[in-house]
């Protein structure tokens, strides 16, 4: 998949794949060794969370050397901190730790935001970036889909706004030899996870999902948005990973500052566009198949 926003104009390019697709844990791995030969410069951003855990599992499983860097936020993600520390014990890496004052940043993110349409907390990773060594790869965790279910068909939701999709934006305003790898978007990787028994199970039972009571704490209907944290990734990564990897939990991260981690601030209102899953499926699973989709 490959995500594009210029002129104020969004669009995603699915591409079909090159080779015969493995599972996700495979894929993964062979991602692992495909980016460390392309330079063994390497360093992932480490929230402790699921996501980079799968991708930092996937270097370490090959004893290929990766760093990690962690952008800390004082008395406000600490949580995440401490889940980091764990980890850091648990293989022995080598680690960097990025300390930002998000209040003493407040106004000039939210003067830049109004300037690029790039939520704060997004804009941070940013800073963070540009704290880091500029000739090697930044990684970023495995980032999940995001399914919107209208008239009995699936869609796949795609939007400049997203959290992945805002904080890529973002982290390329940085000037930098080294690239920036959001970890899913390689052709076979992506139609692995889009393959995934796990994911066509959600699909099946969404009638329960979407129905089932449960809200947010202090209130409020679950977001379709946070669907795949909470239902889809858990399974499948324990699927190909079981208890090799740590399920801490808890993912969200900055704790103590609302006005970063308003959702507000992502508008997938805007700049977005929808993908039937049937044509989406159909794209990635046919070698030599390719279409972009354009912004609704």
């Amino acid at each position: 998949m490959q995500v594009t926003f210029e002129n104020n104009i969004f669009s995603v390019t699915l591409t079909g794949p090159s080779r015969p697709i493995g599972n996700l844990r495979e894929e993964c791995e062979r991602k692992a060794r495909e980016i460390y030969k392309e330079n063994n410069k390497i360093i992932l951003a480490l929230s402790g969370g699921l996501d980079c855990q799968v991708v930092l599992h996937s270097f370490h499983s090959q004893n290929i050397p990766i760093k990690c860097a962690f952008m800390y936020l004082k008395d406000c993600n600490d949580f995440e901190f401490n889940n980091v520390k764990i980890l850091k014990d648990k293989y022995n890496l080598d680690l960097t730790v990025i300390e930002l004052d998000p209040n003493e940043l407040k106004d000039a993110m939210l003067e830049e935001y109004q300037l690029t349409g790039i939520p704060p907390y997004q804009l941070m990773h940013k800073h963070f970036l540009s704290m880091l060594p500029e000739d090697h790869t930044f990684i970023q965790g495995l980032d999940g889909p995001e399914f919107i279910k209208s008239k009995d068909r699936w869609y796949l939701l795609e939007t400049a706004n997203s959290f992945v999709n805002a904080r890529t934006r973002a982290l390329q305003m940085v000037p930098r030899s080294g690239a920036v790898v959001n970890w899913e978007k390689s052709p076979e990787l992506f139609a692995s996870l889009m393959s995934d028994d796990v994911i066509k199970a959600y699909h099946d039972s969404f009638g329960y999902i979407s129905n089932n009571g449960l809200m947010y704490k202090g209130g409020g209907e679950i977001l379709v948005i946070h669907h795949w944290d909470l239902y889809m990734k858990p399974l499948l990564y324990a699927k190909y990973w079981k208890k090799e990897i740590e399920y801490f939990g808890k993912y969200q991260g900055p704790e103590k500052i609302d006005w970063v981690m308003n959702t507000k601030w992502h508008r997938y209102d805007l700049n977005r566009l929808f993908i039937s899953v049937d044509e989406m499926m159909n794209i990635i699973q046919t070698p030599g198949k390719e279409k972009t989709f354009y912004q609704i």
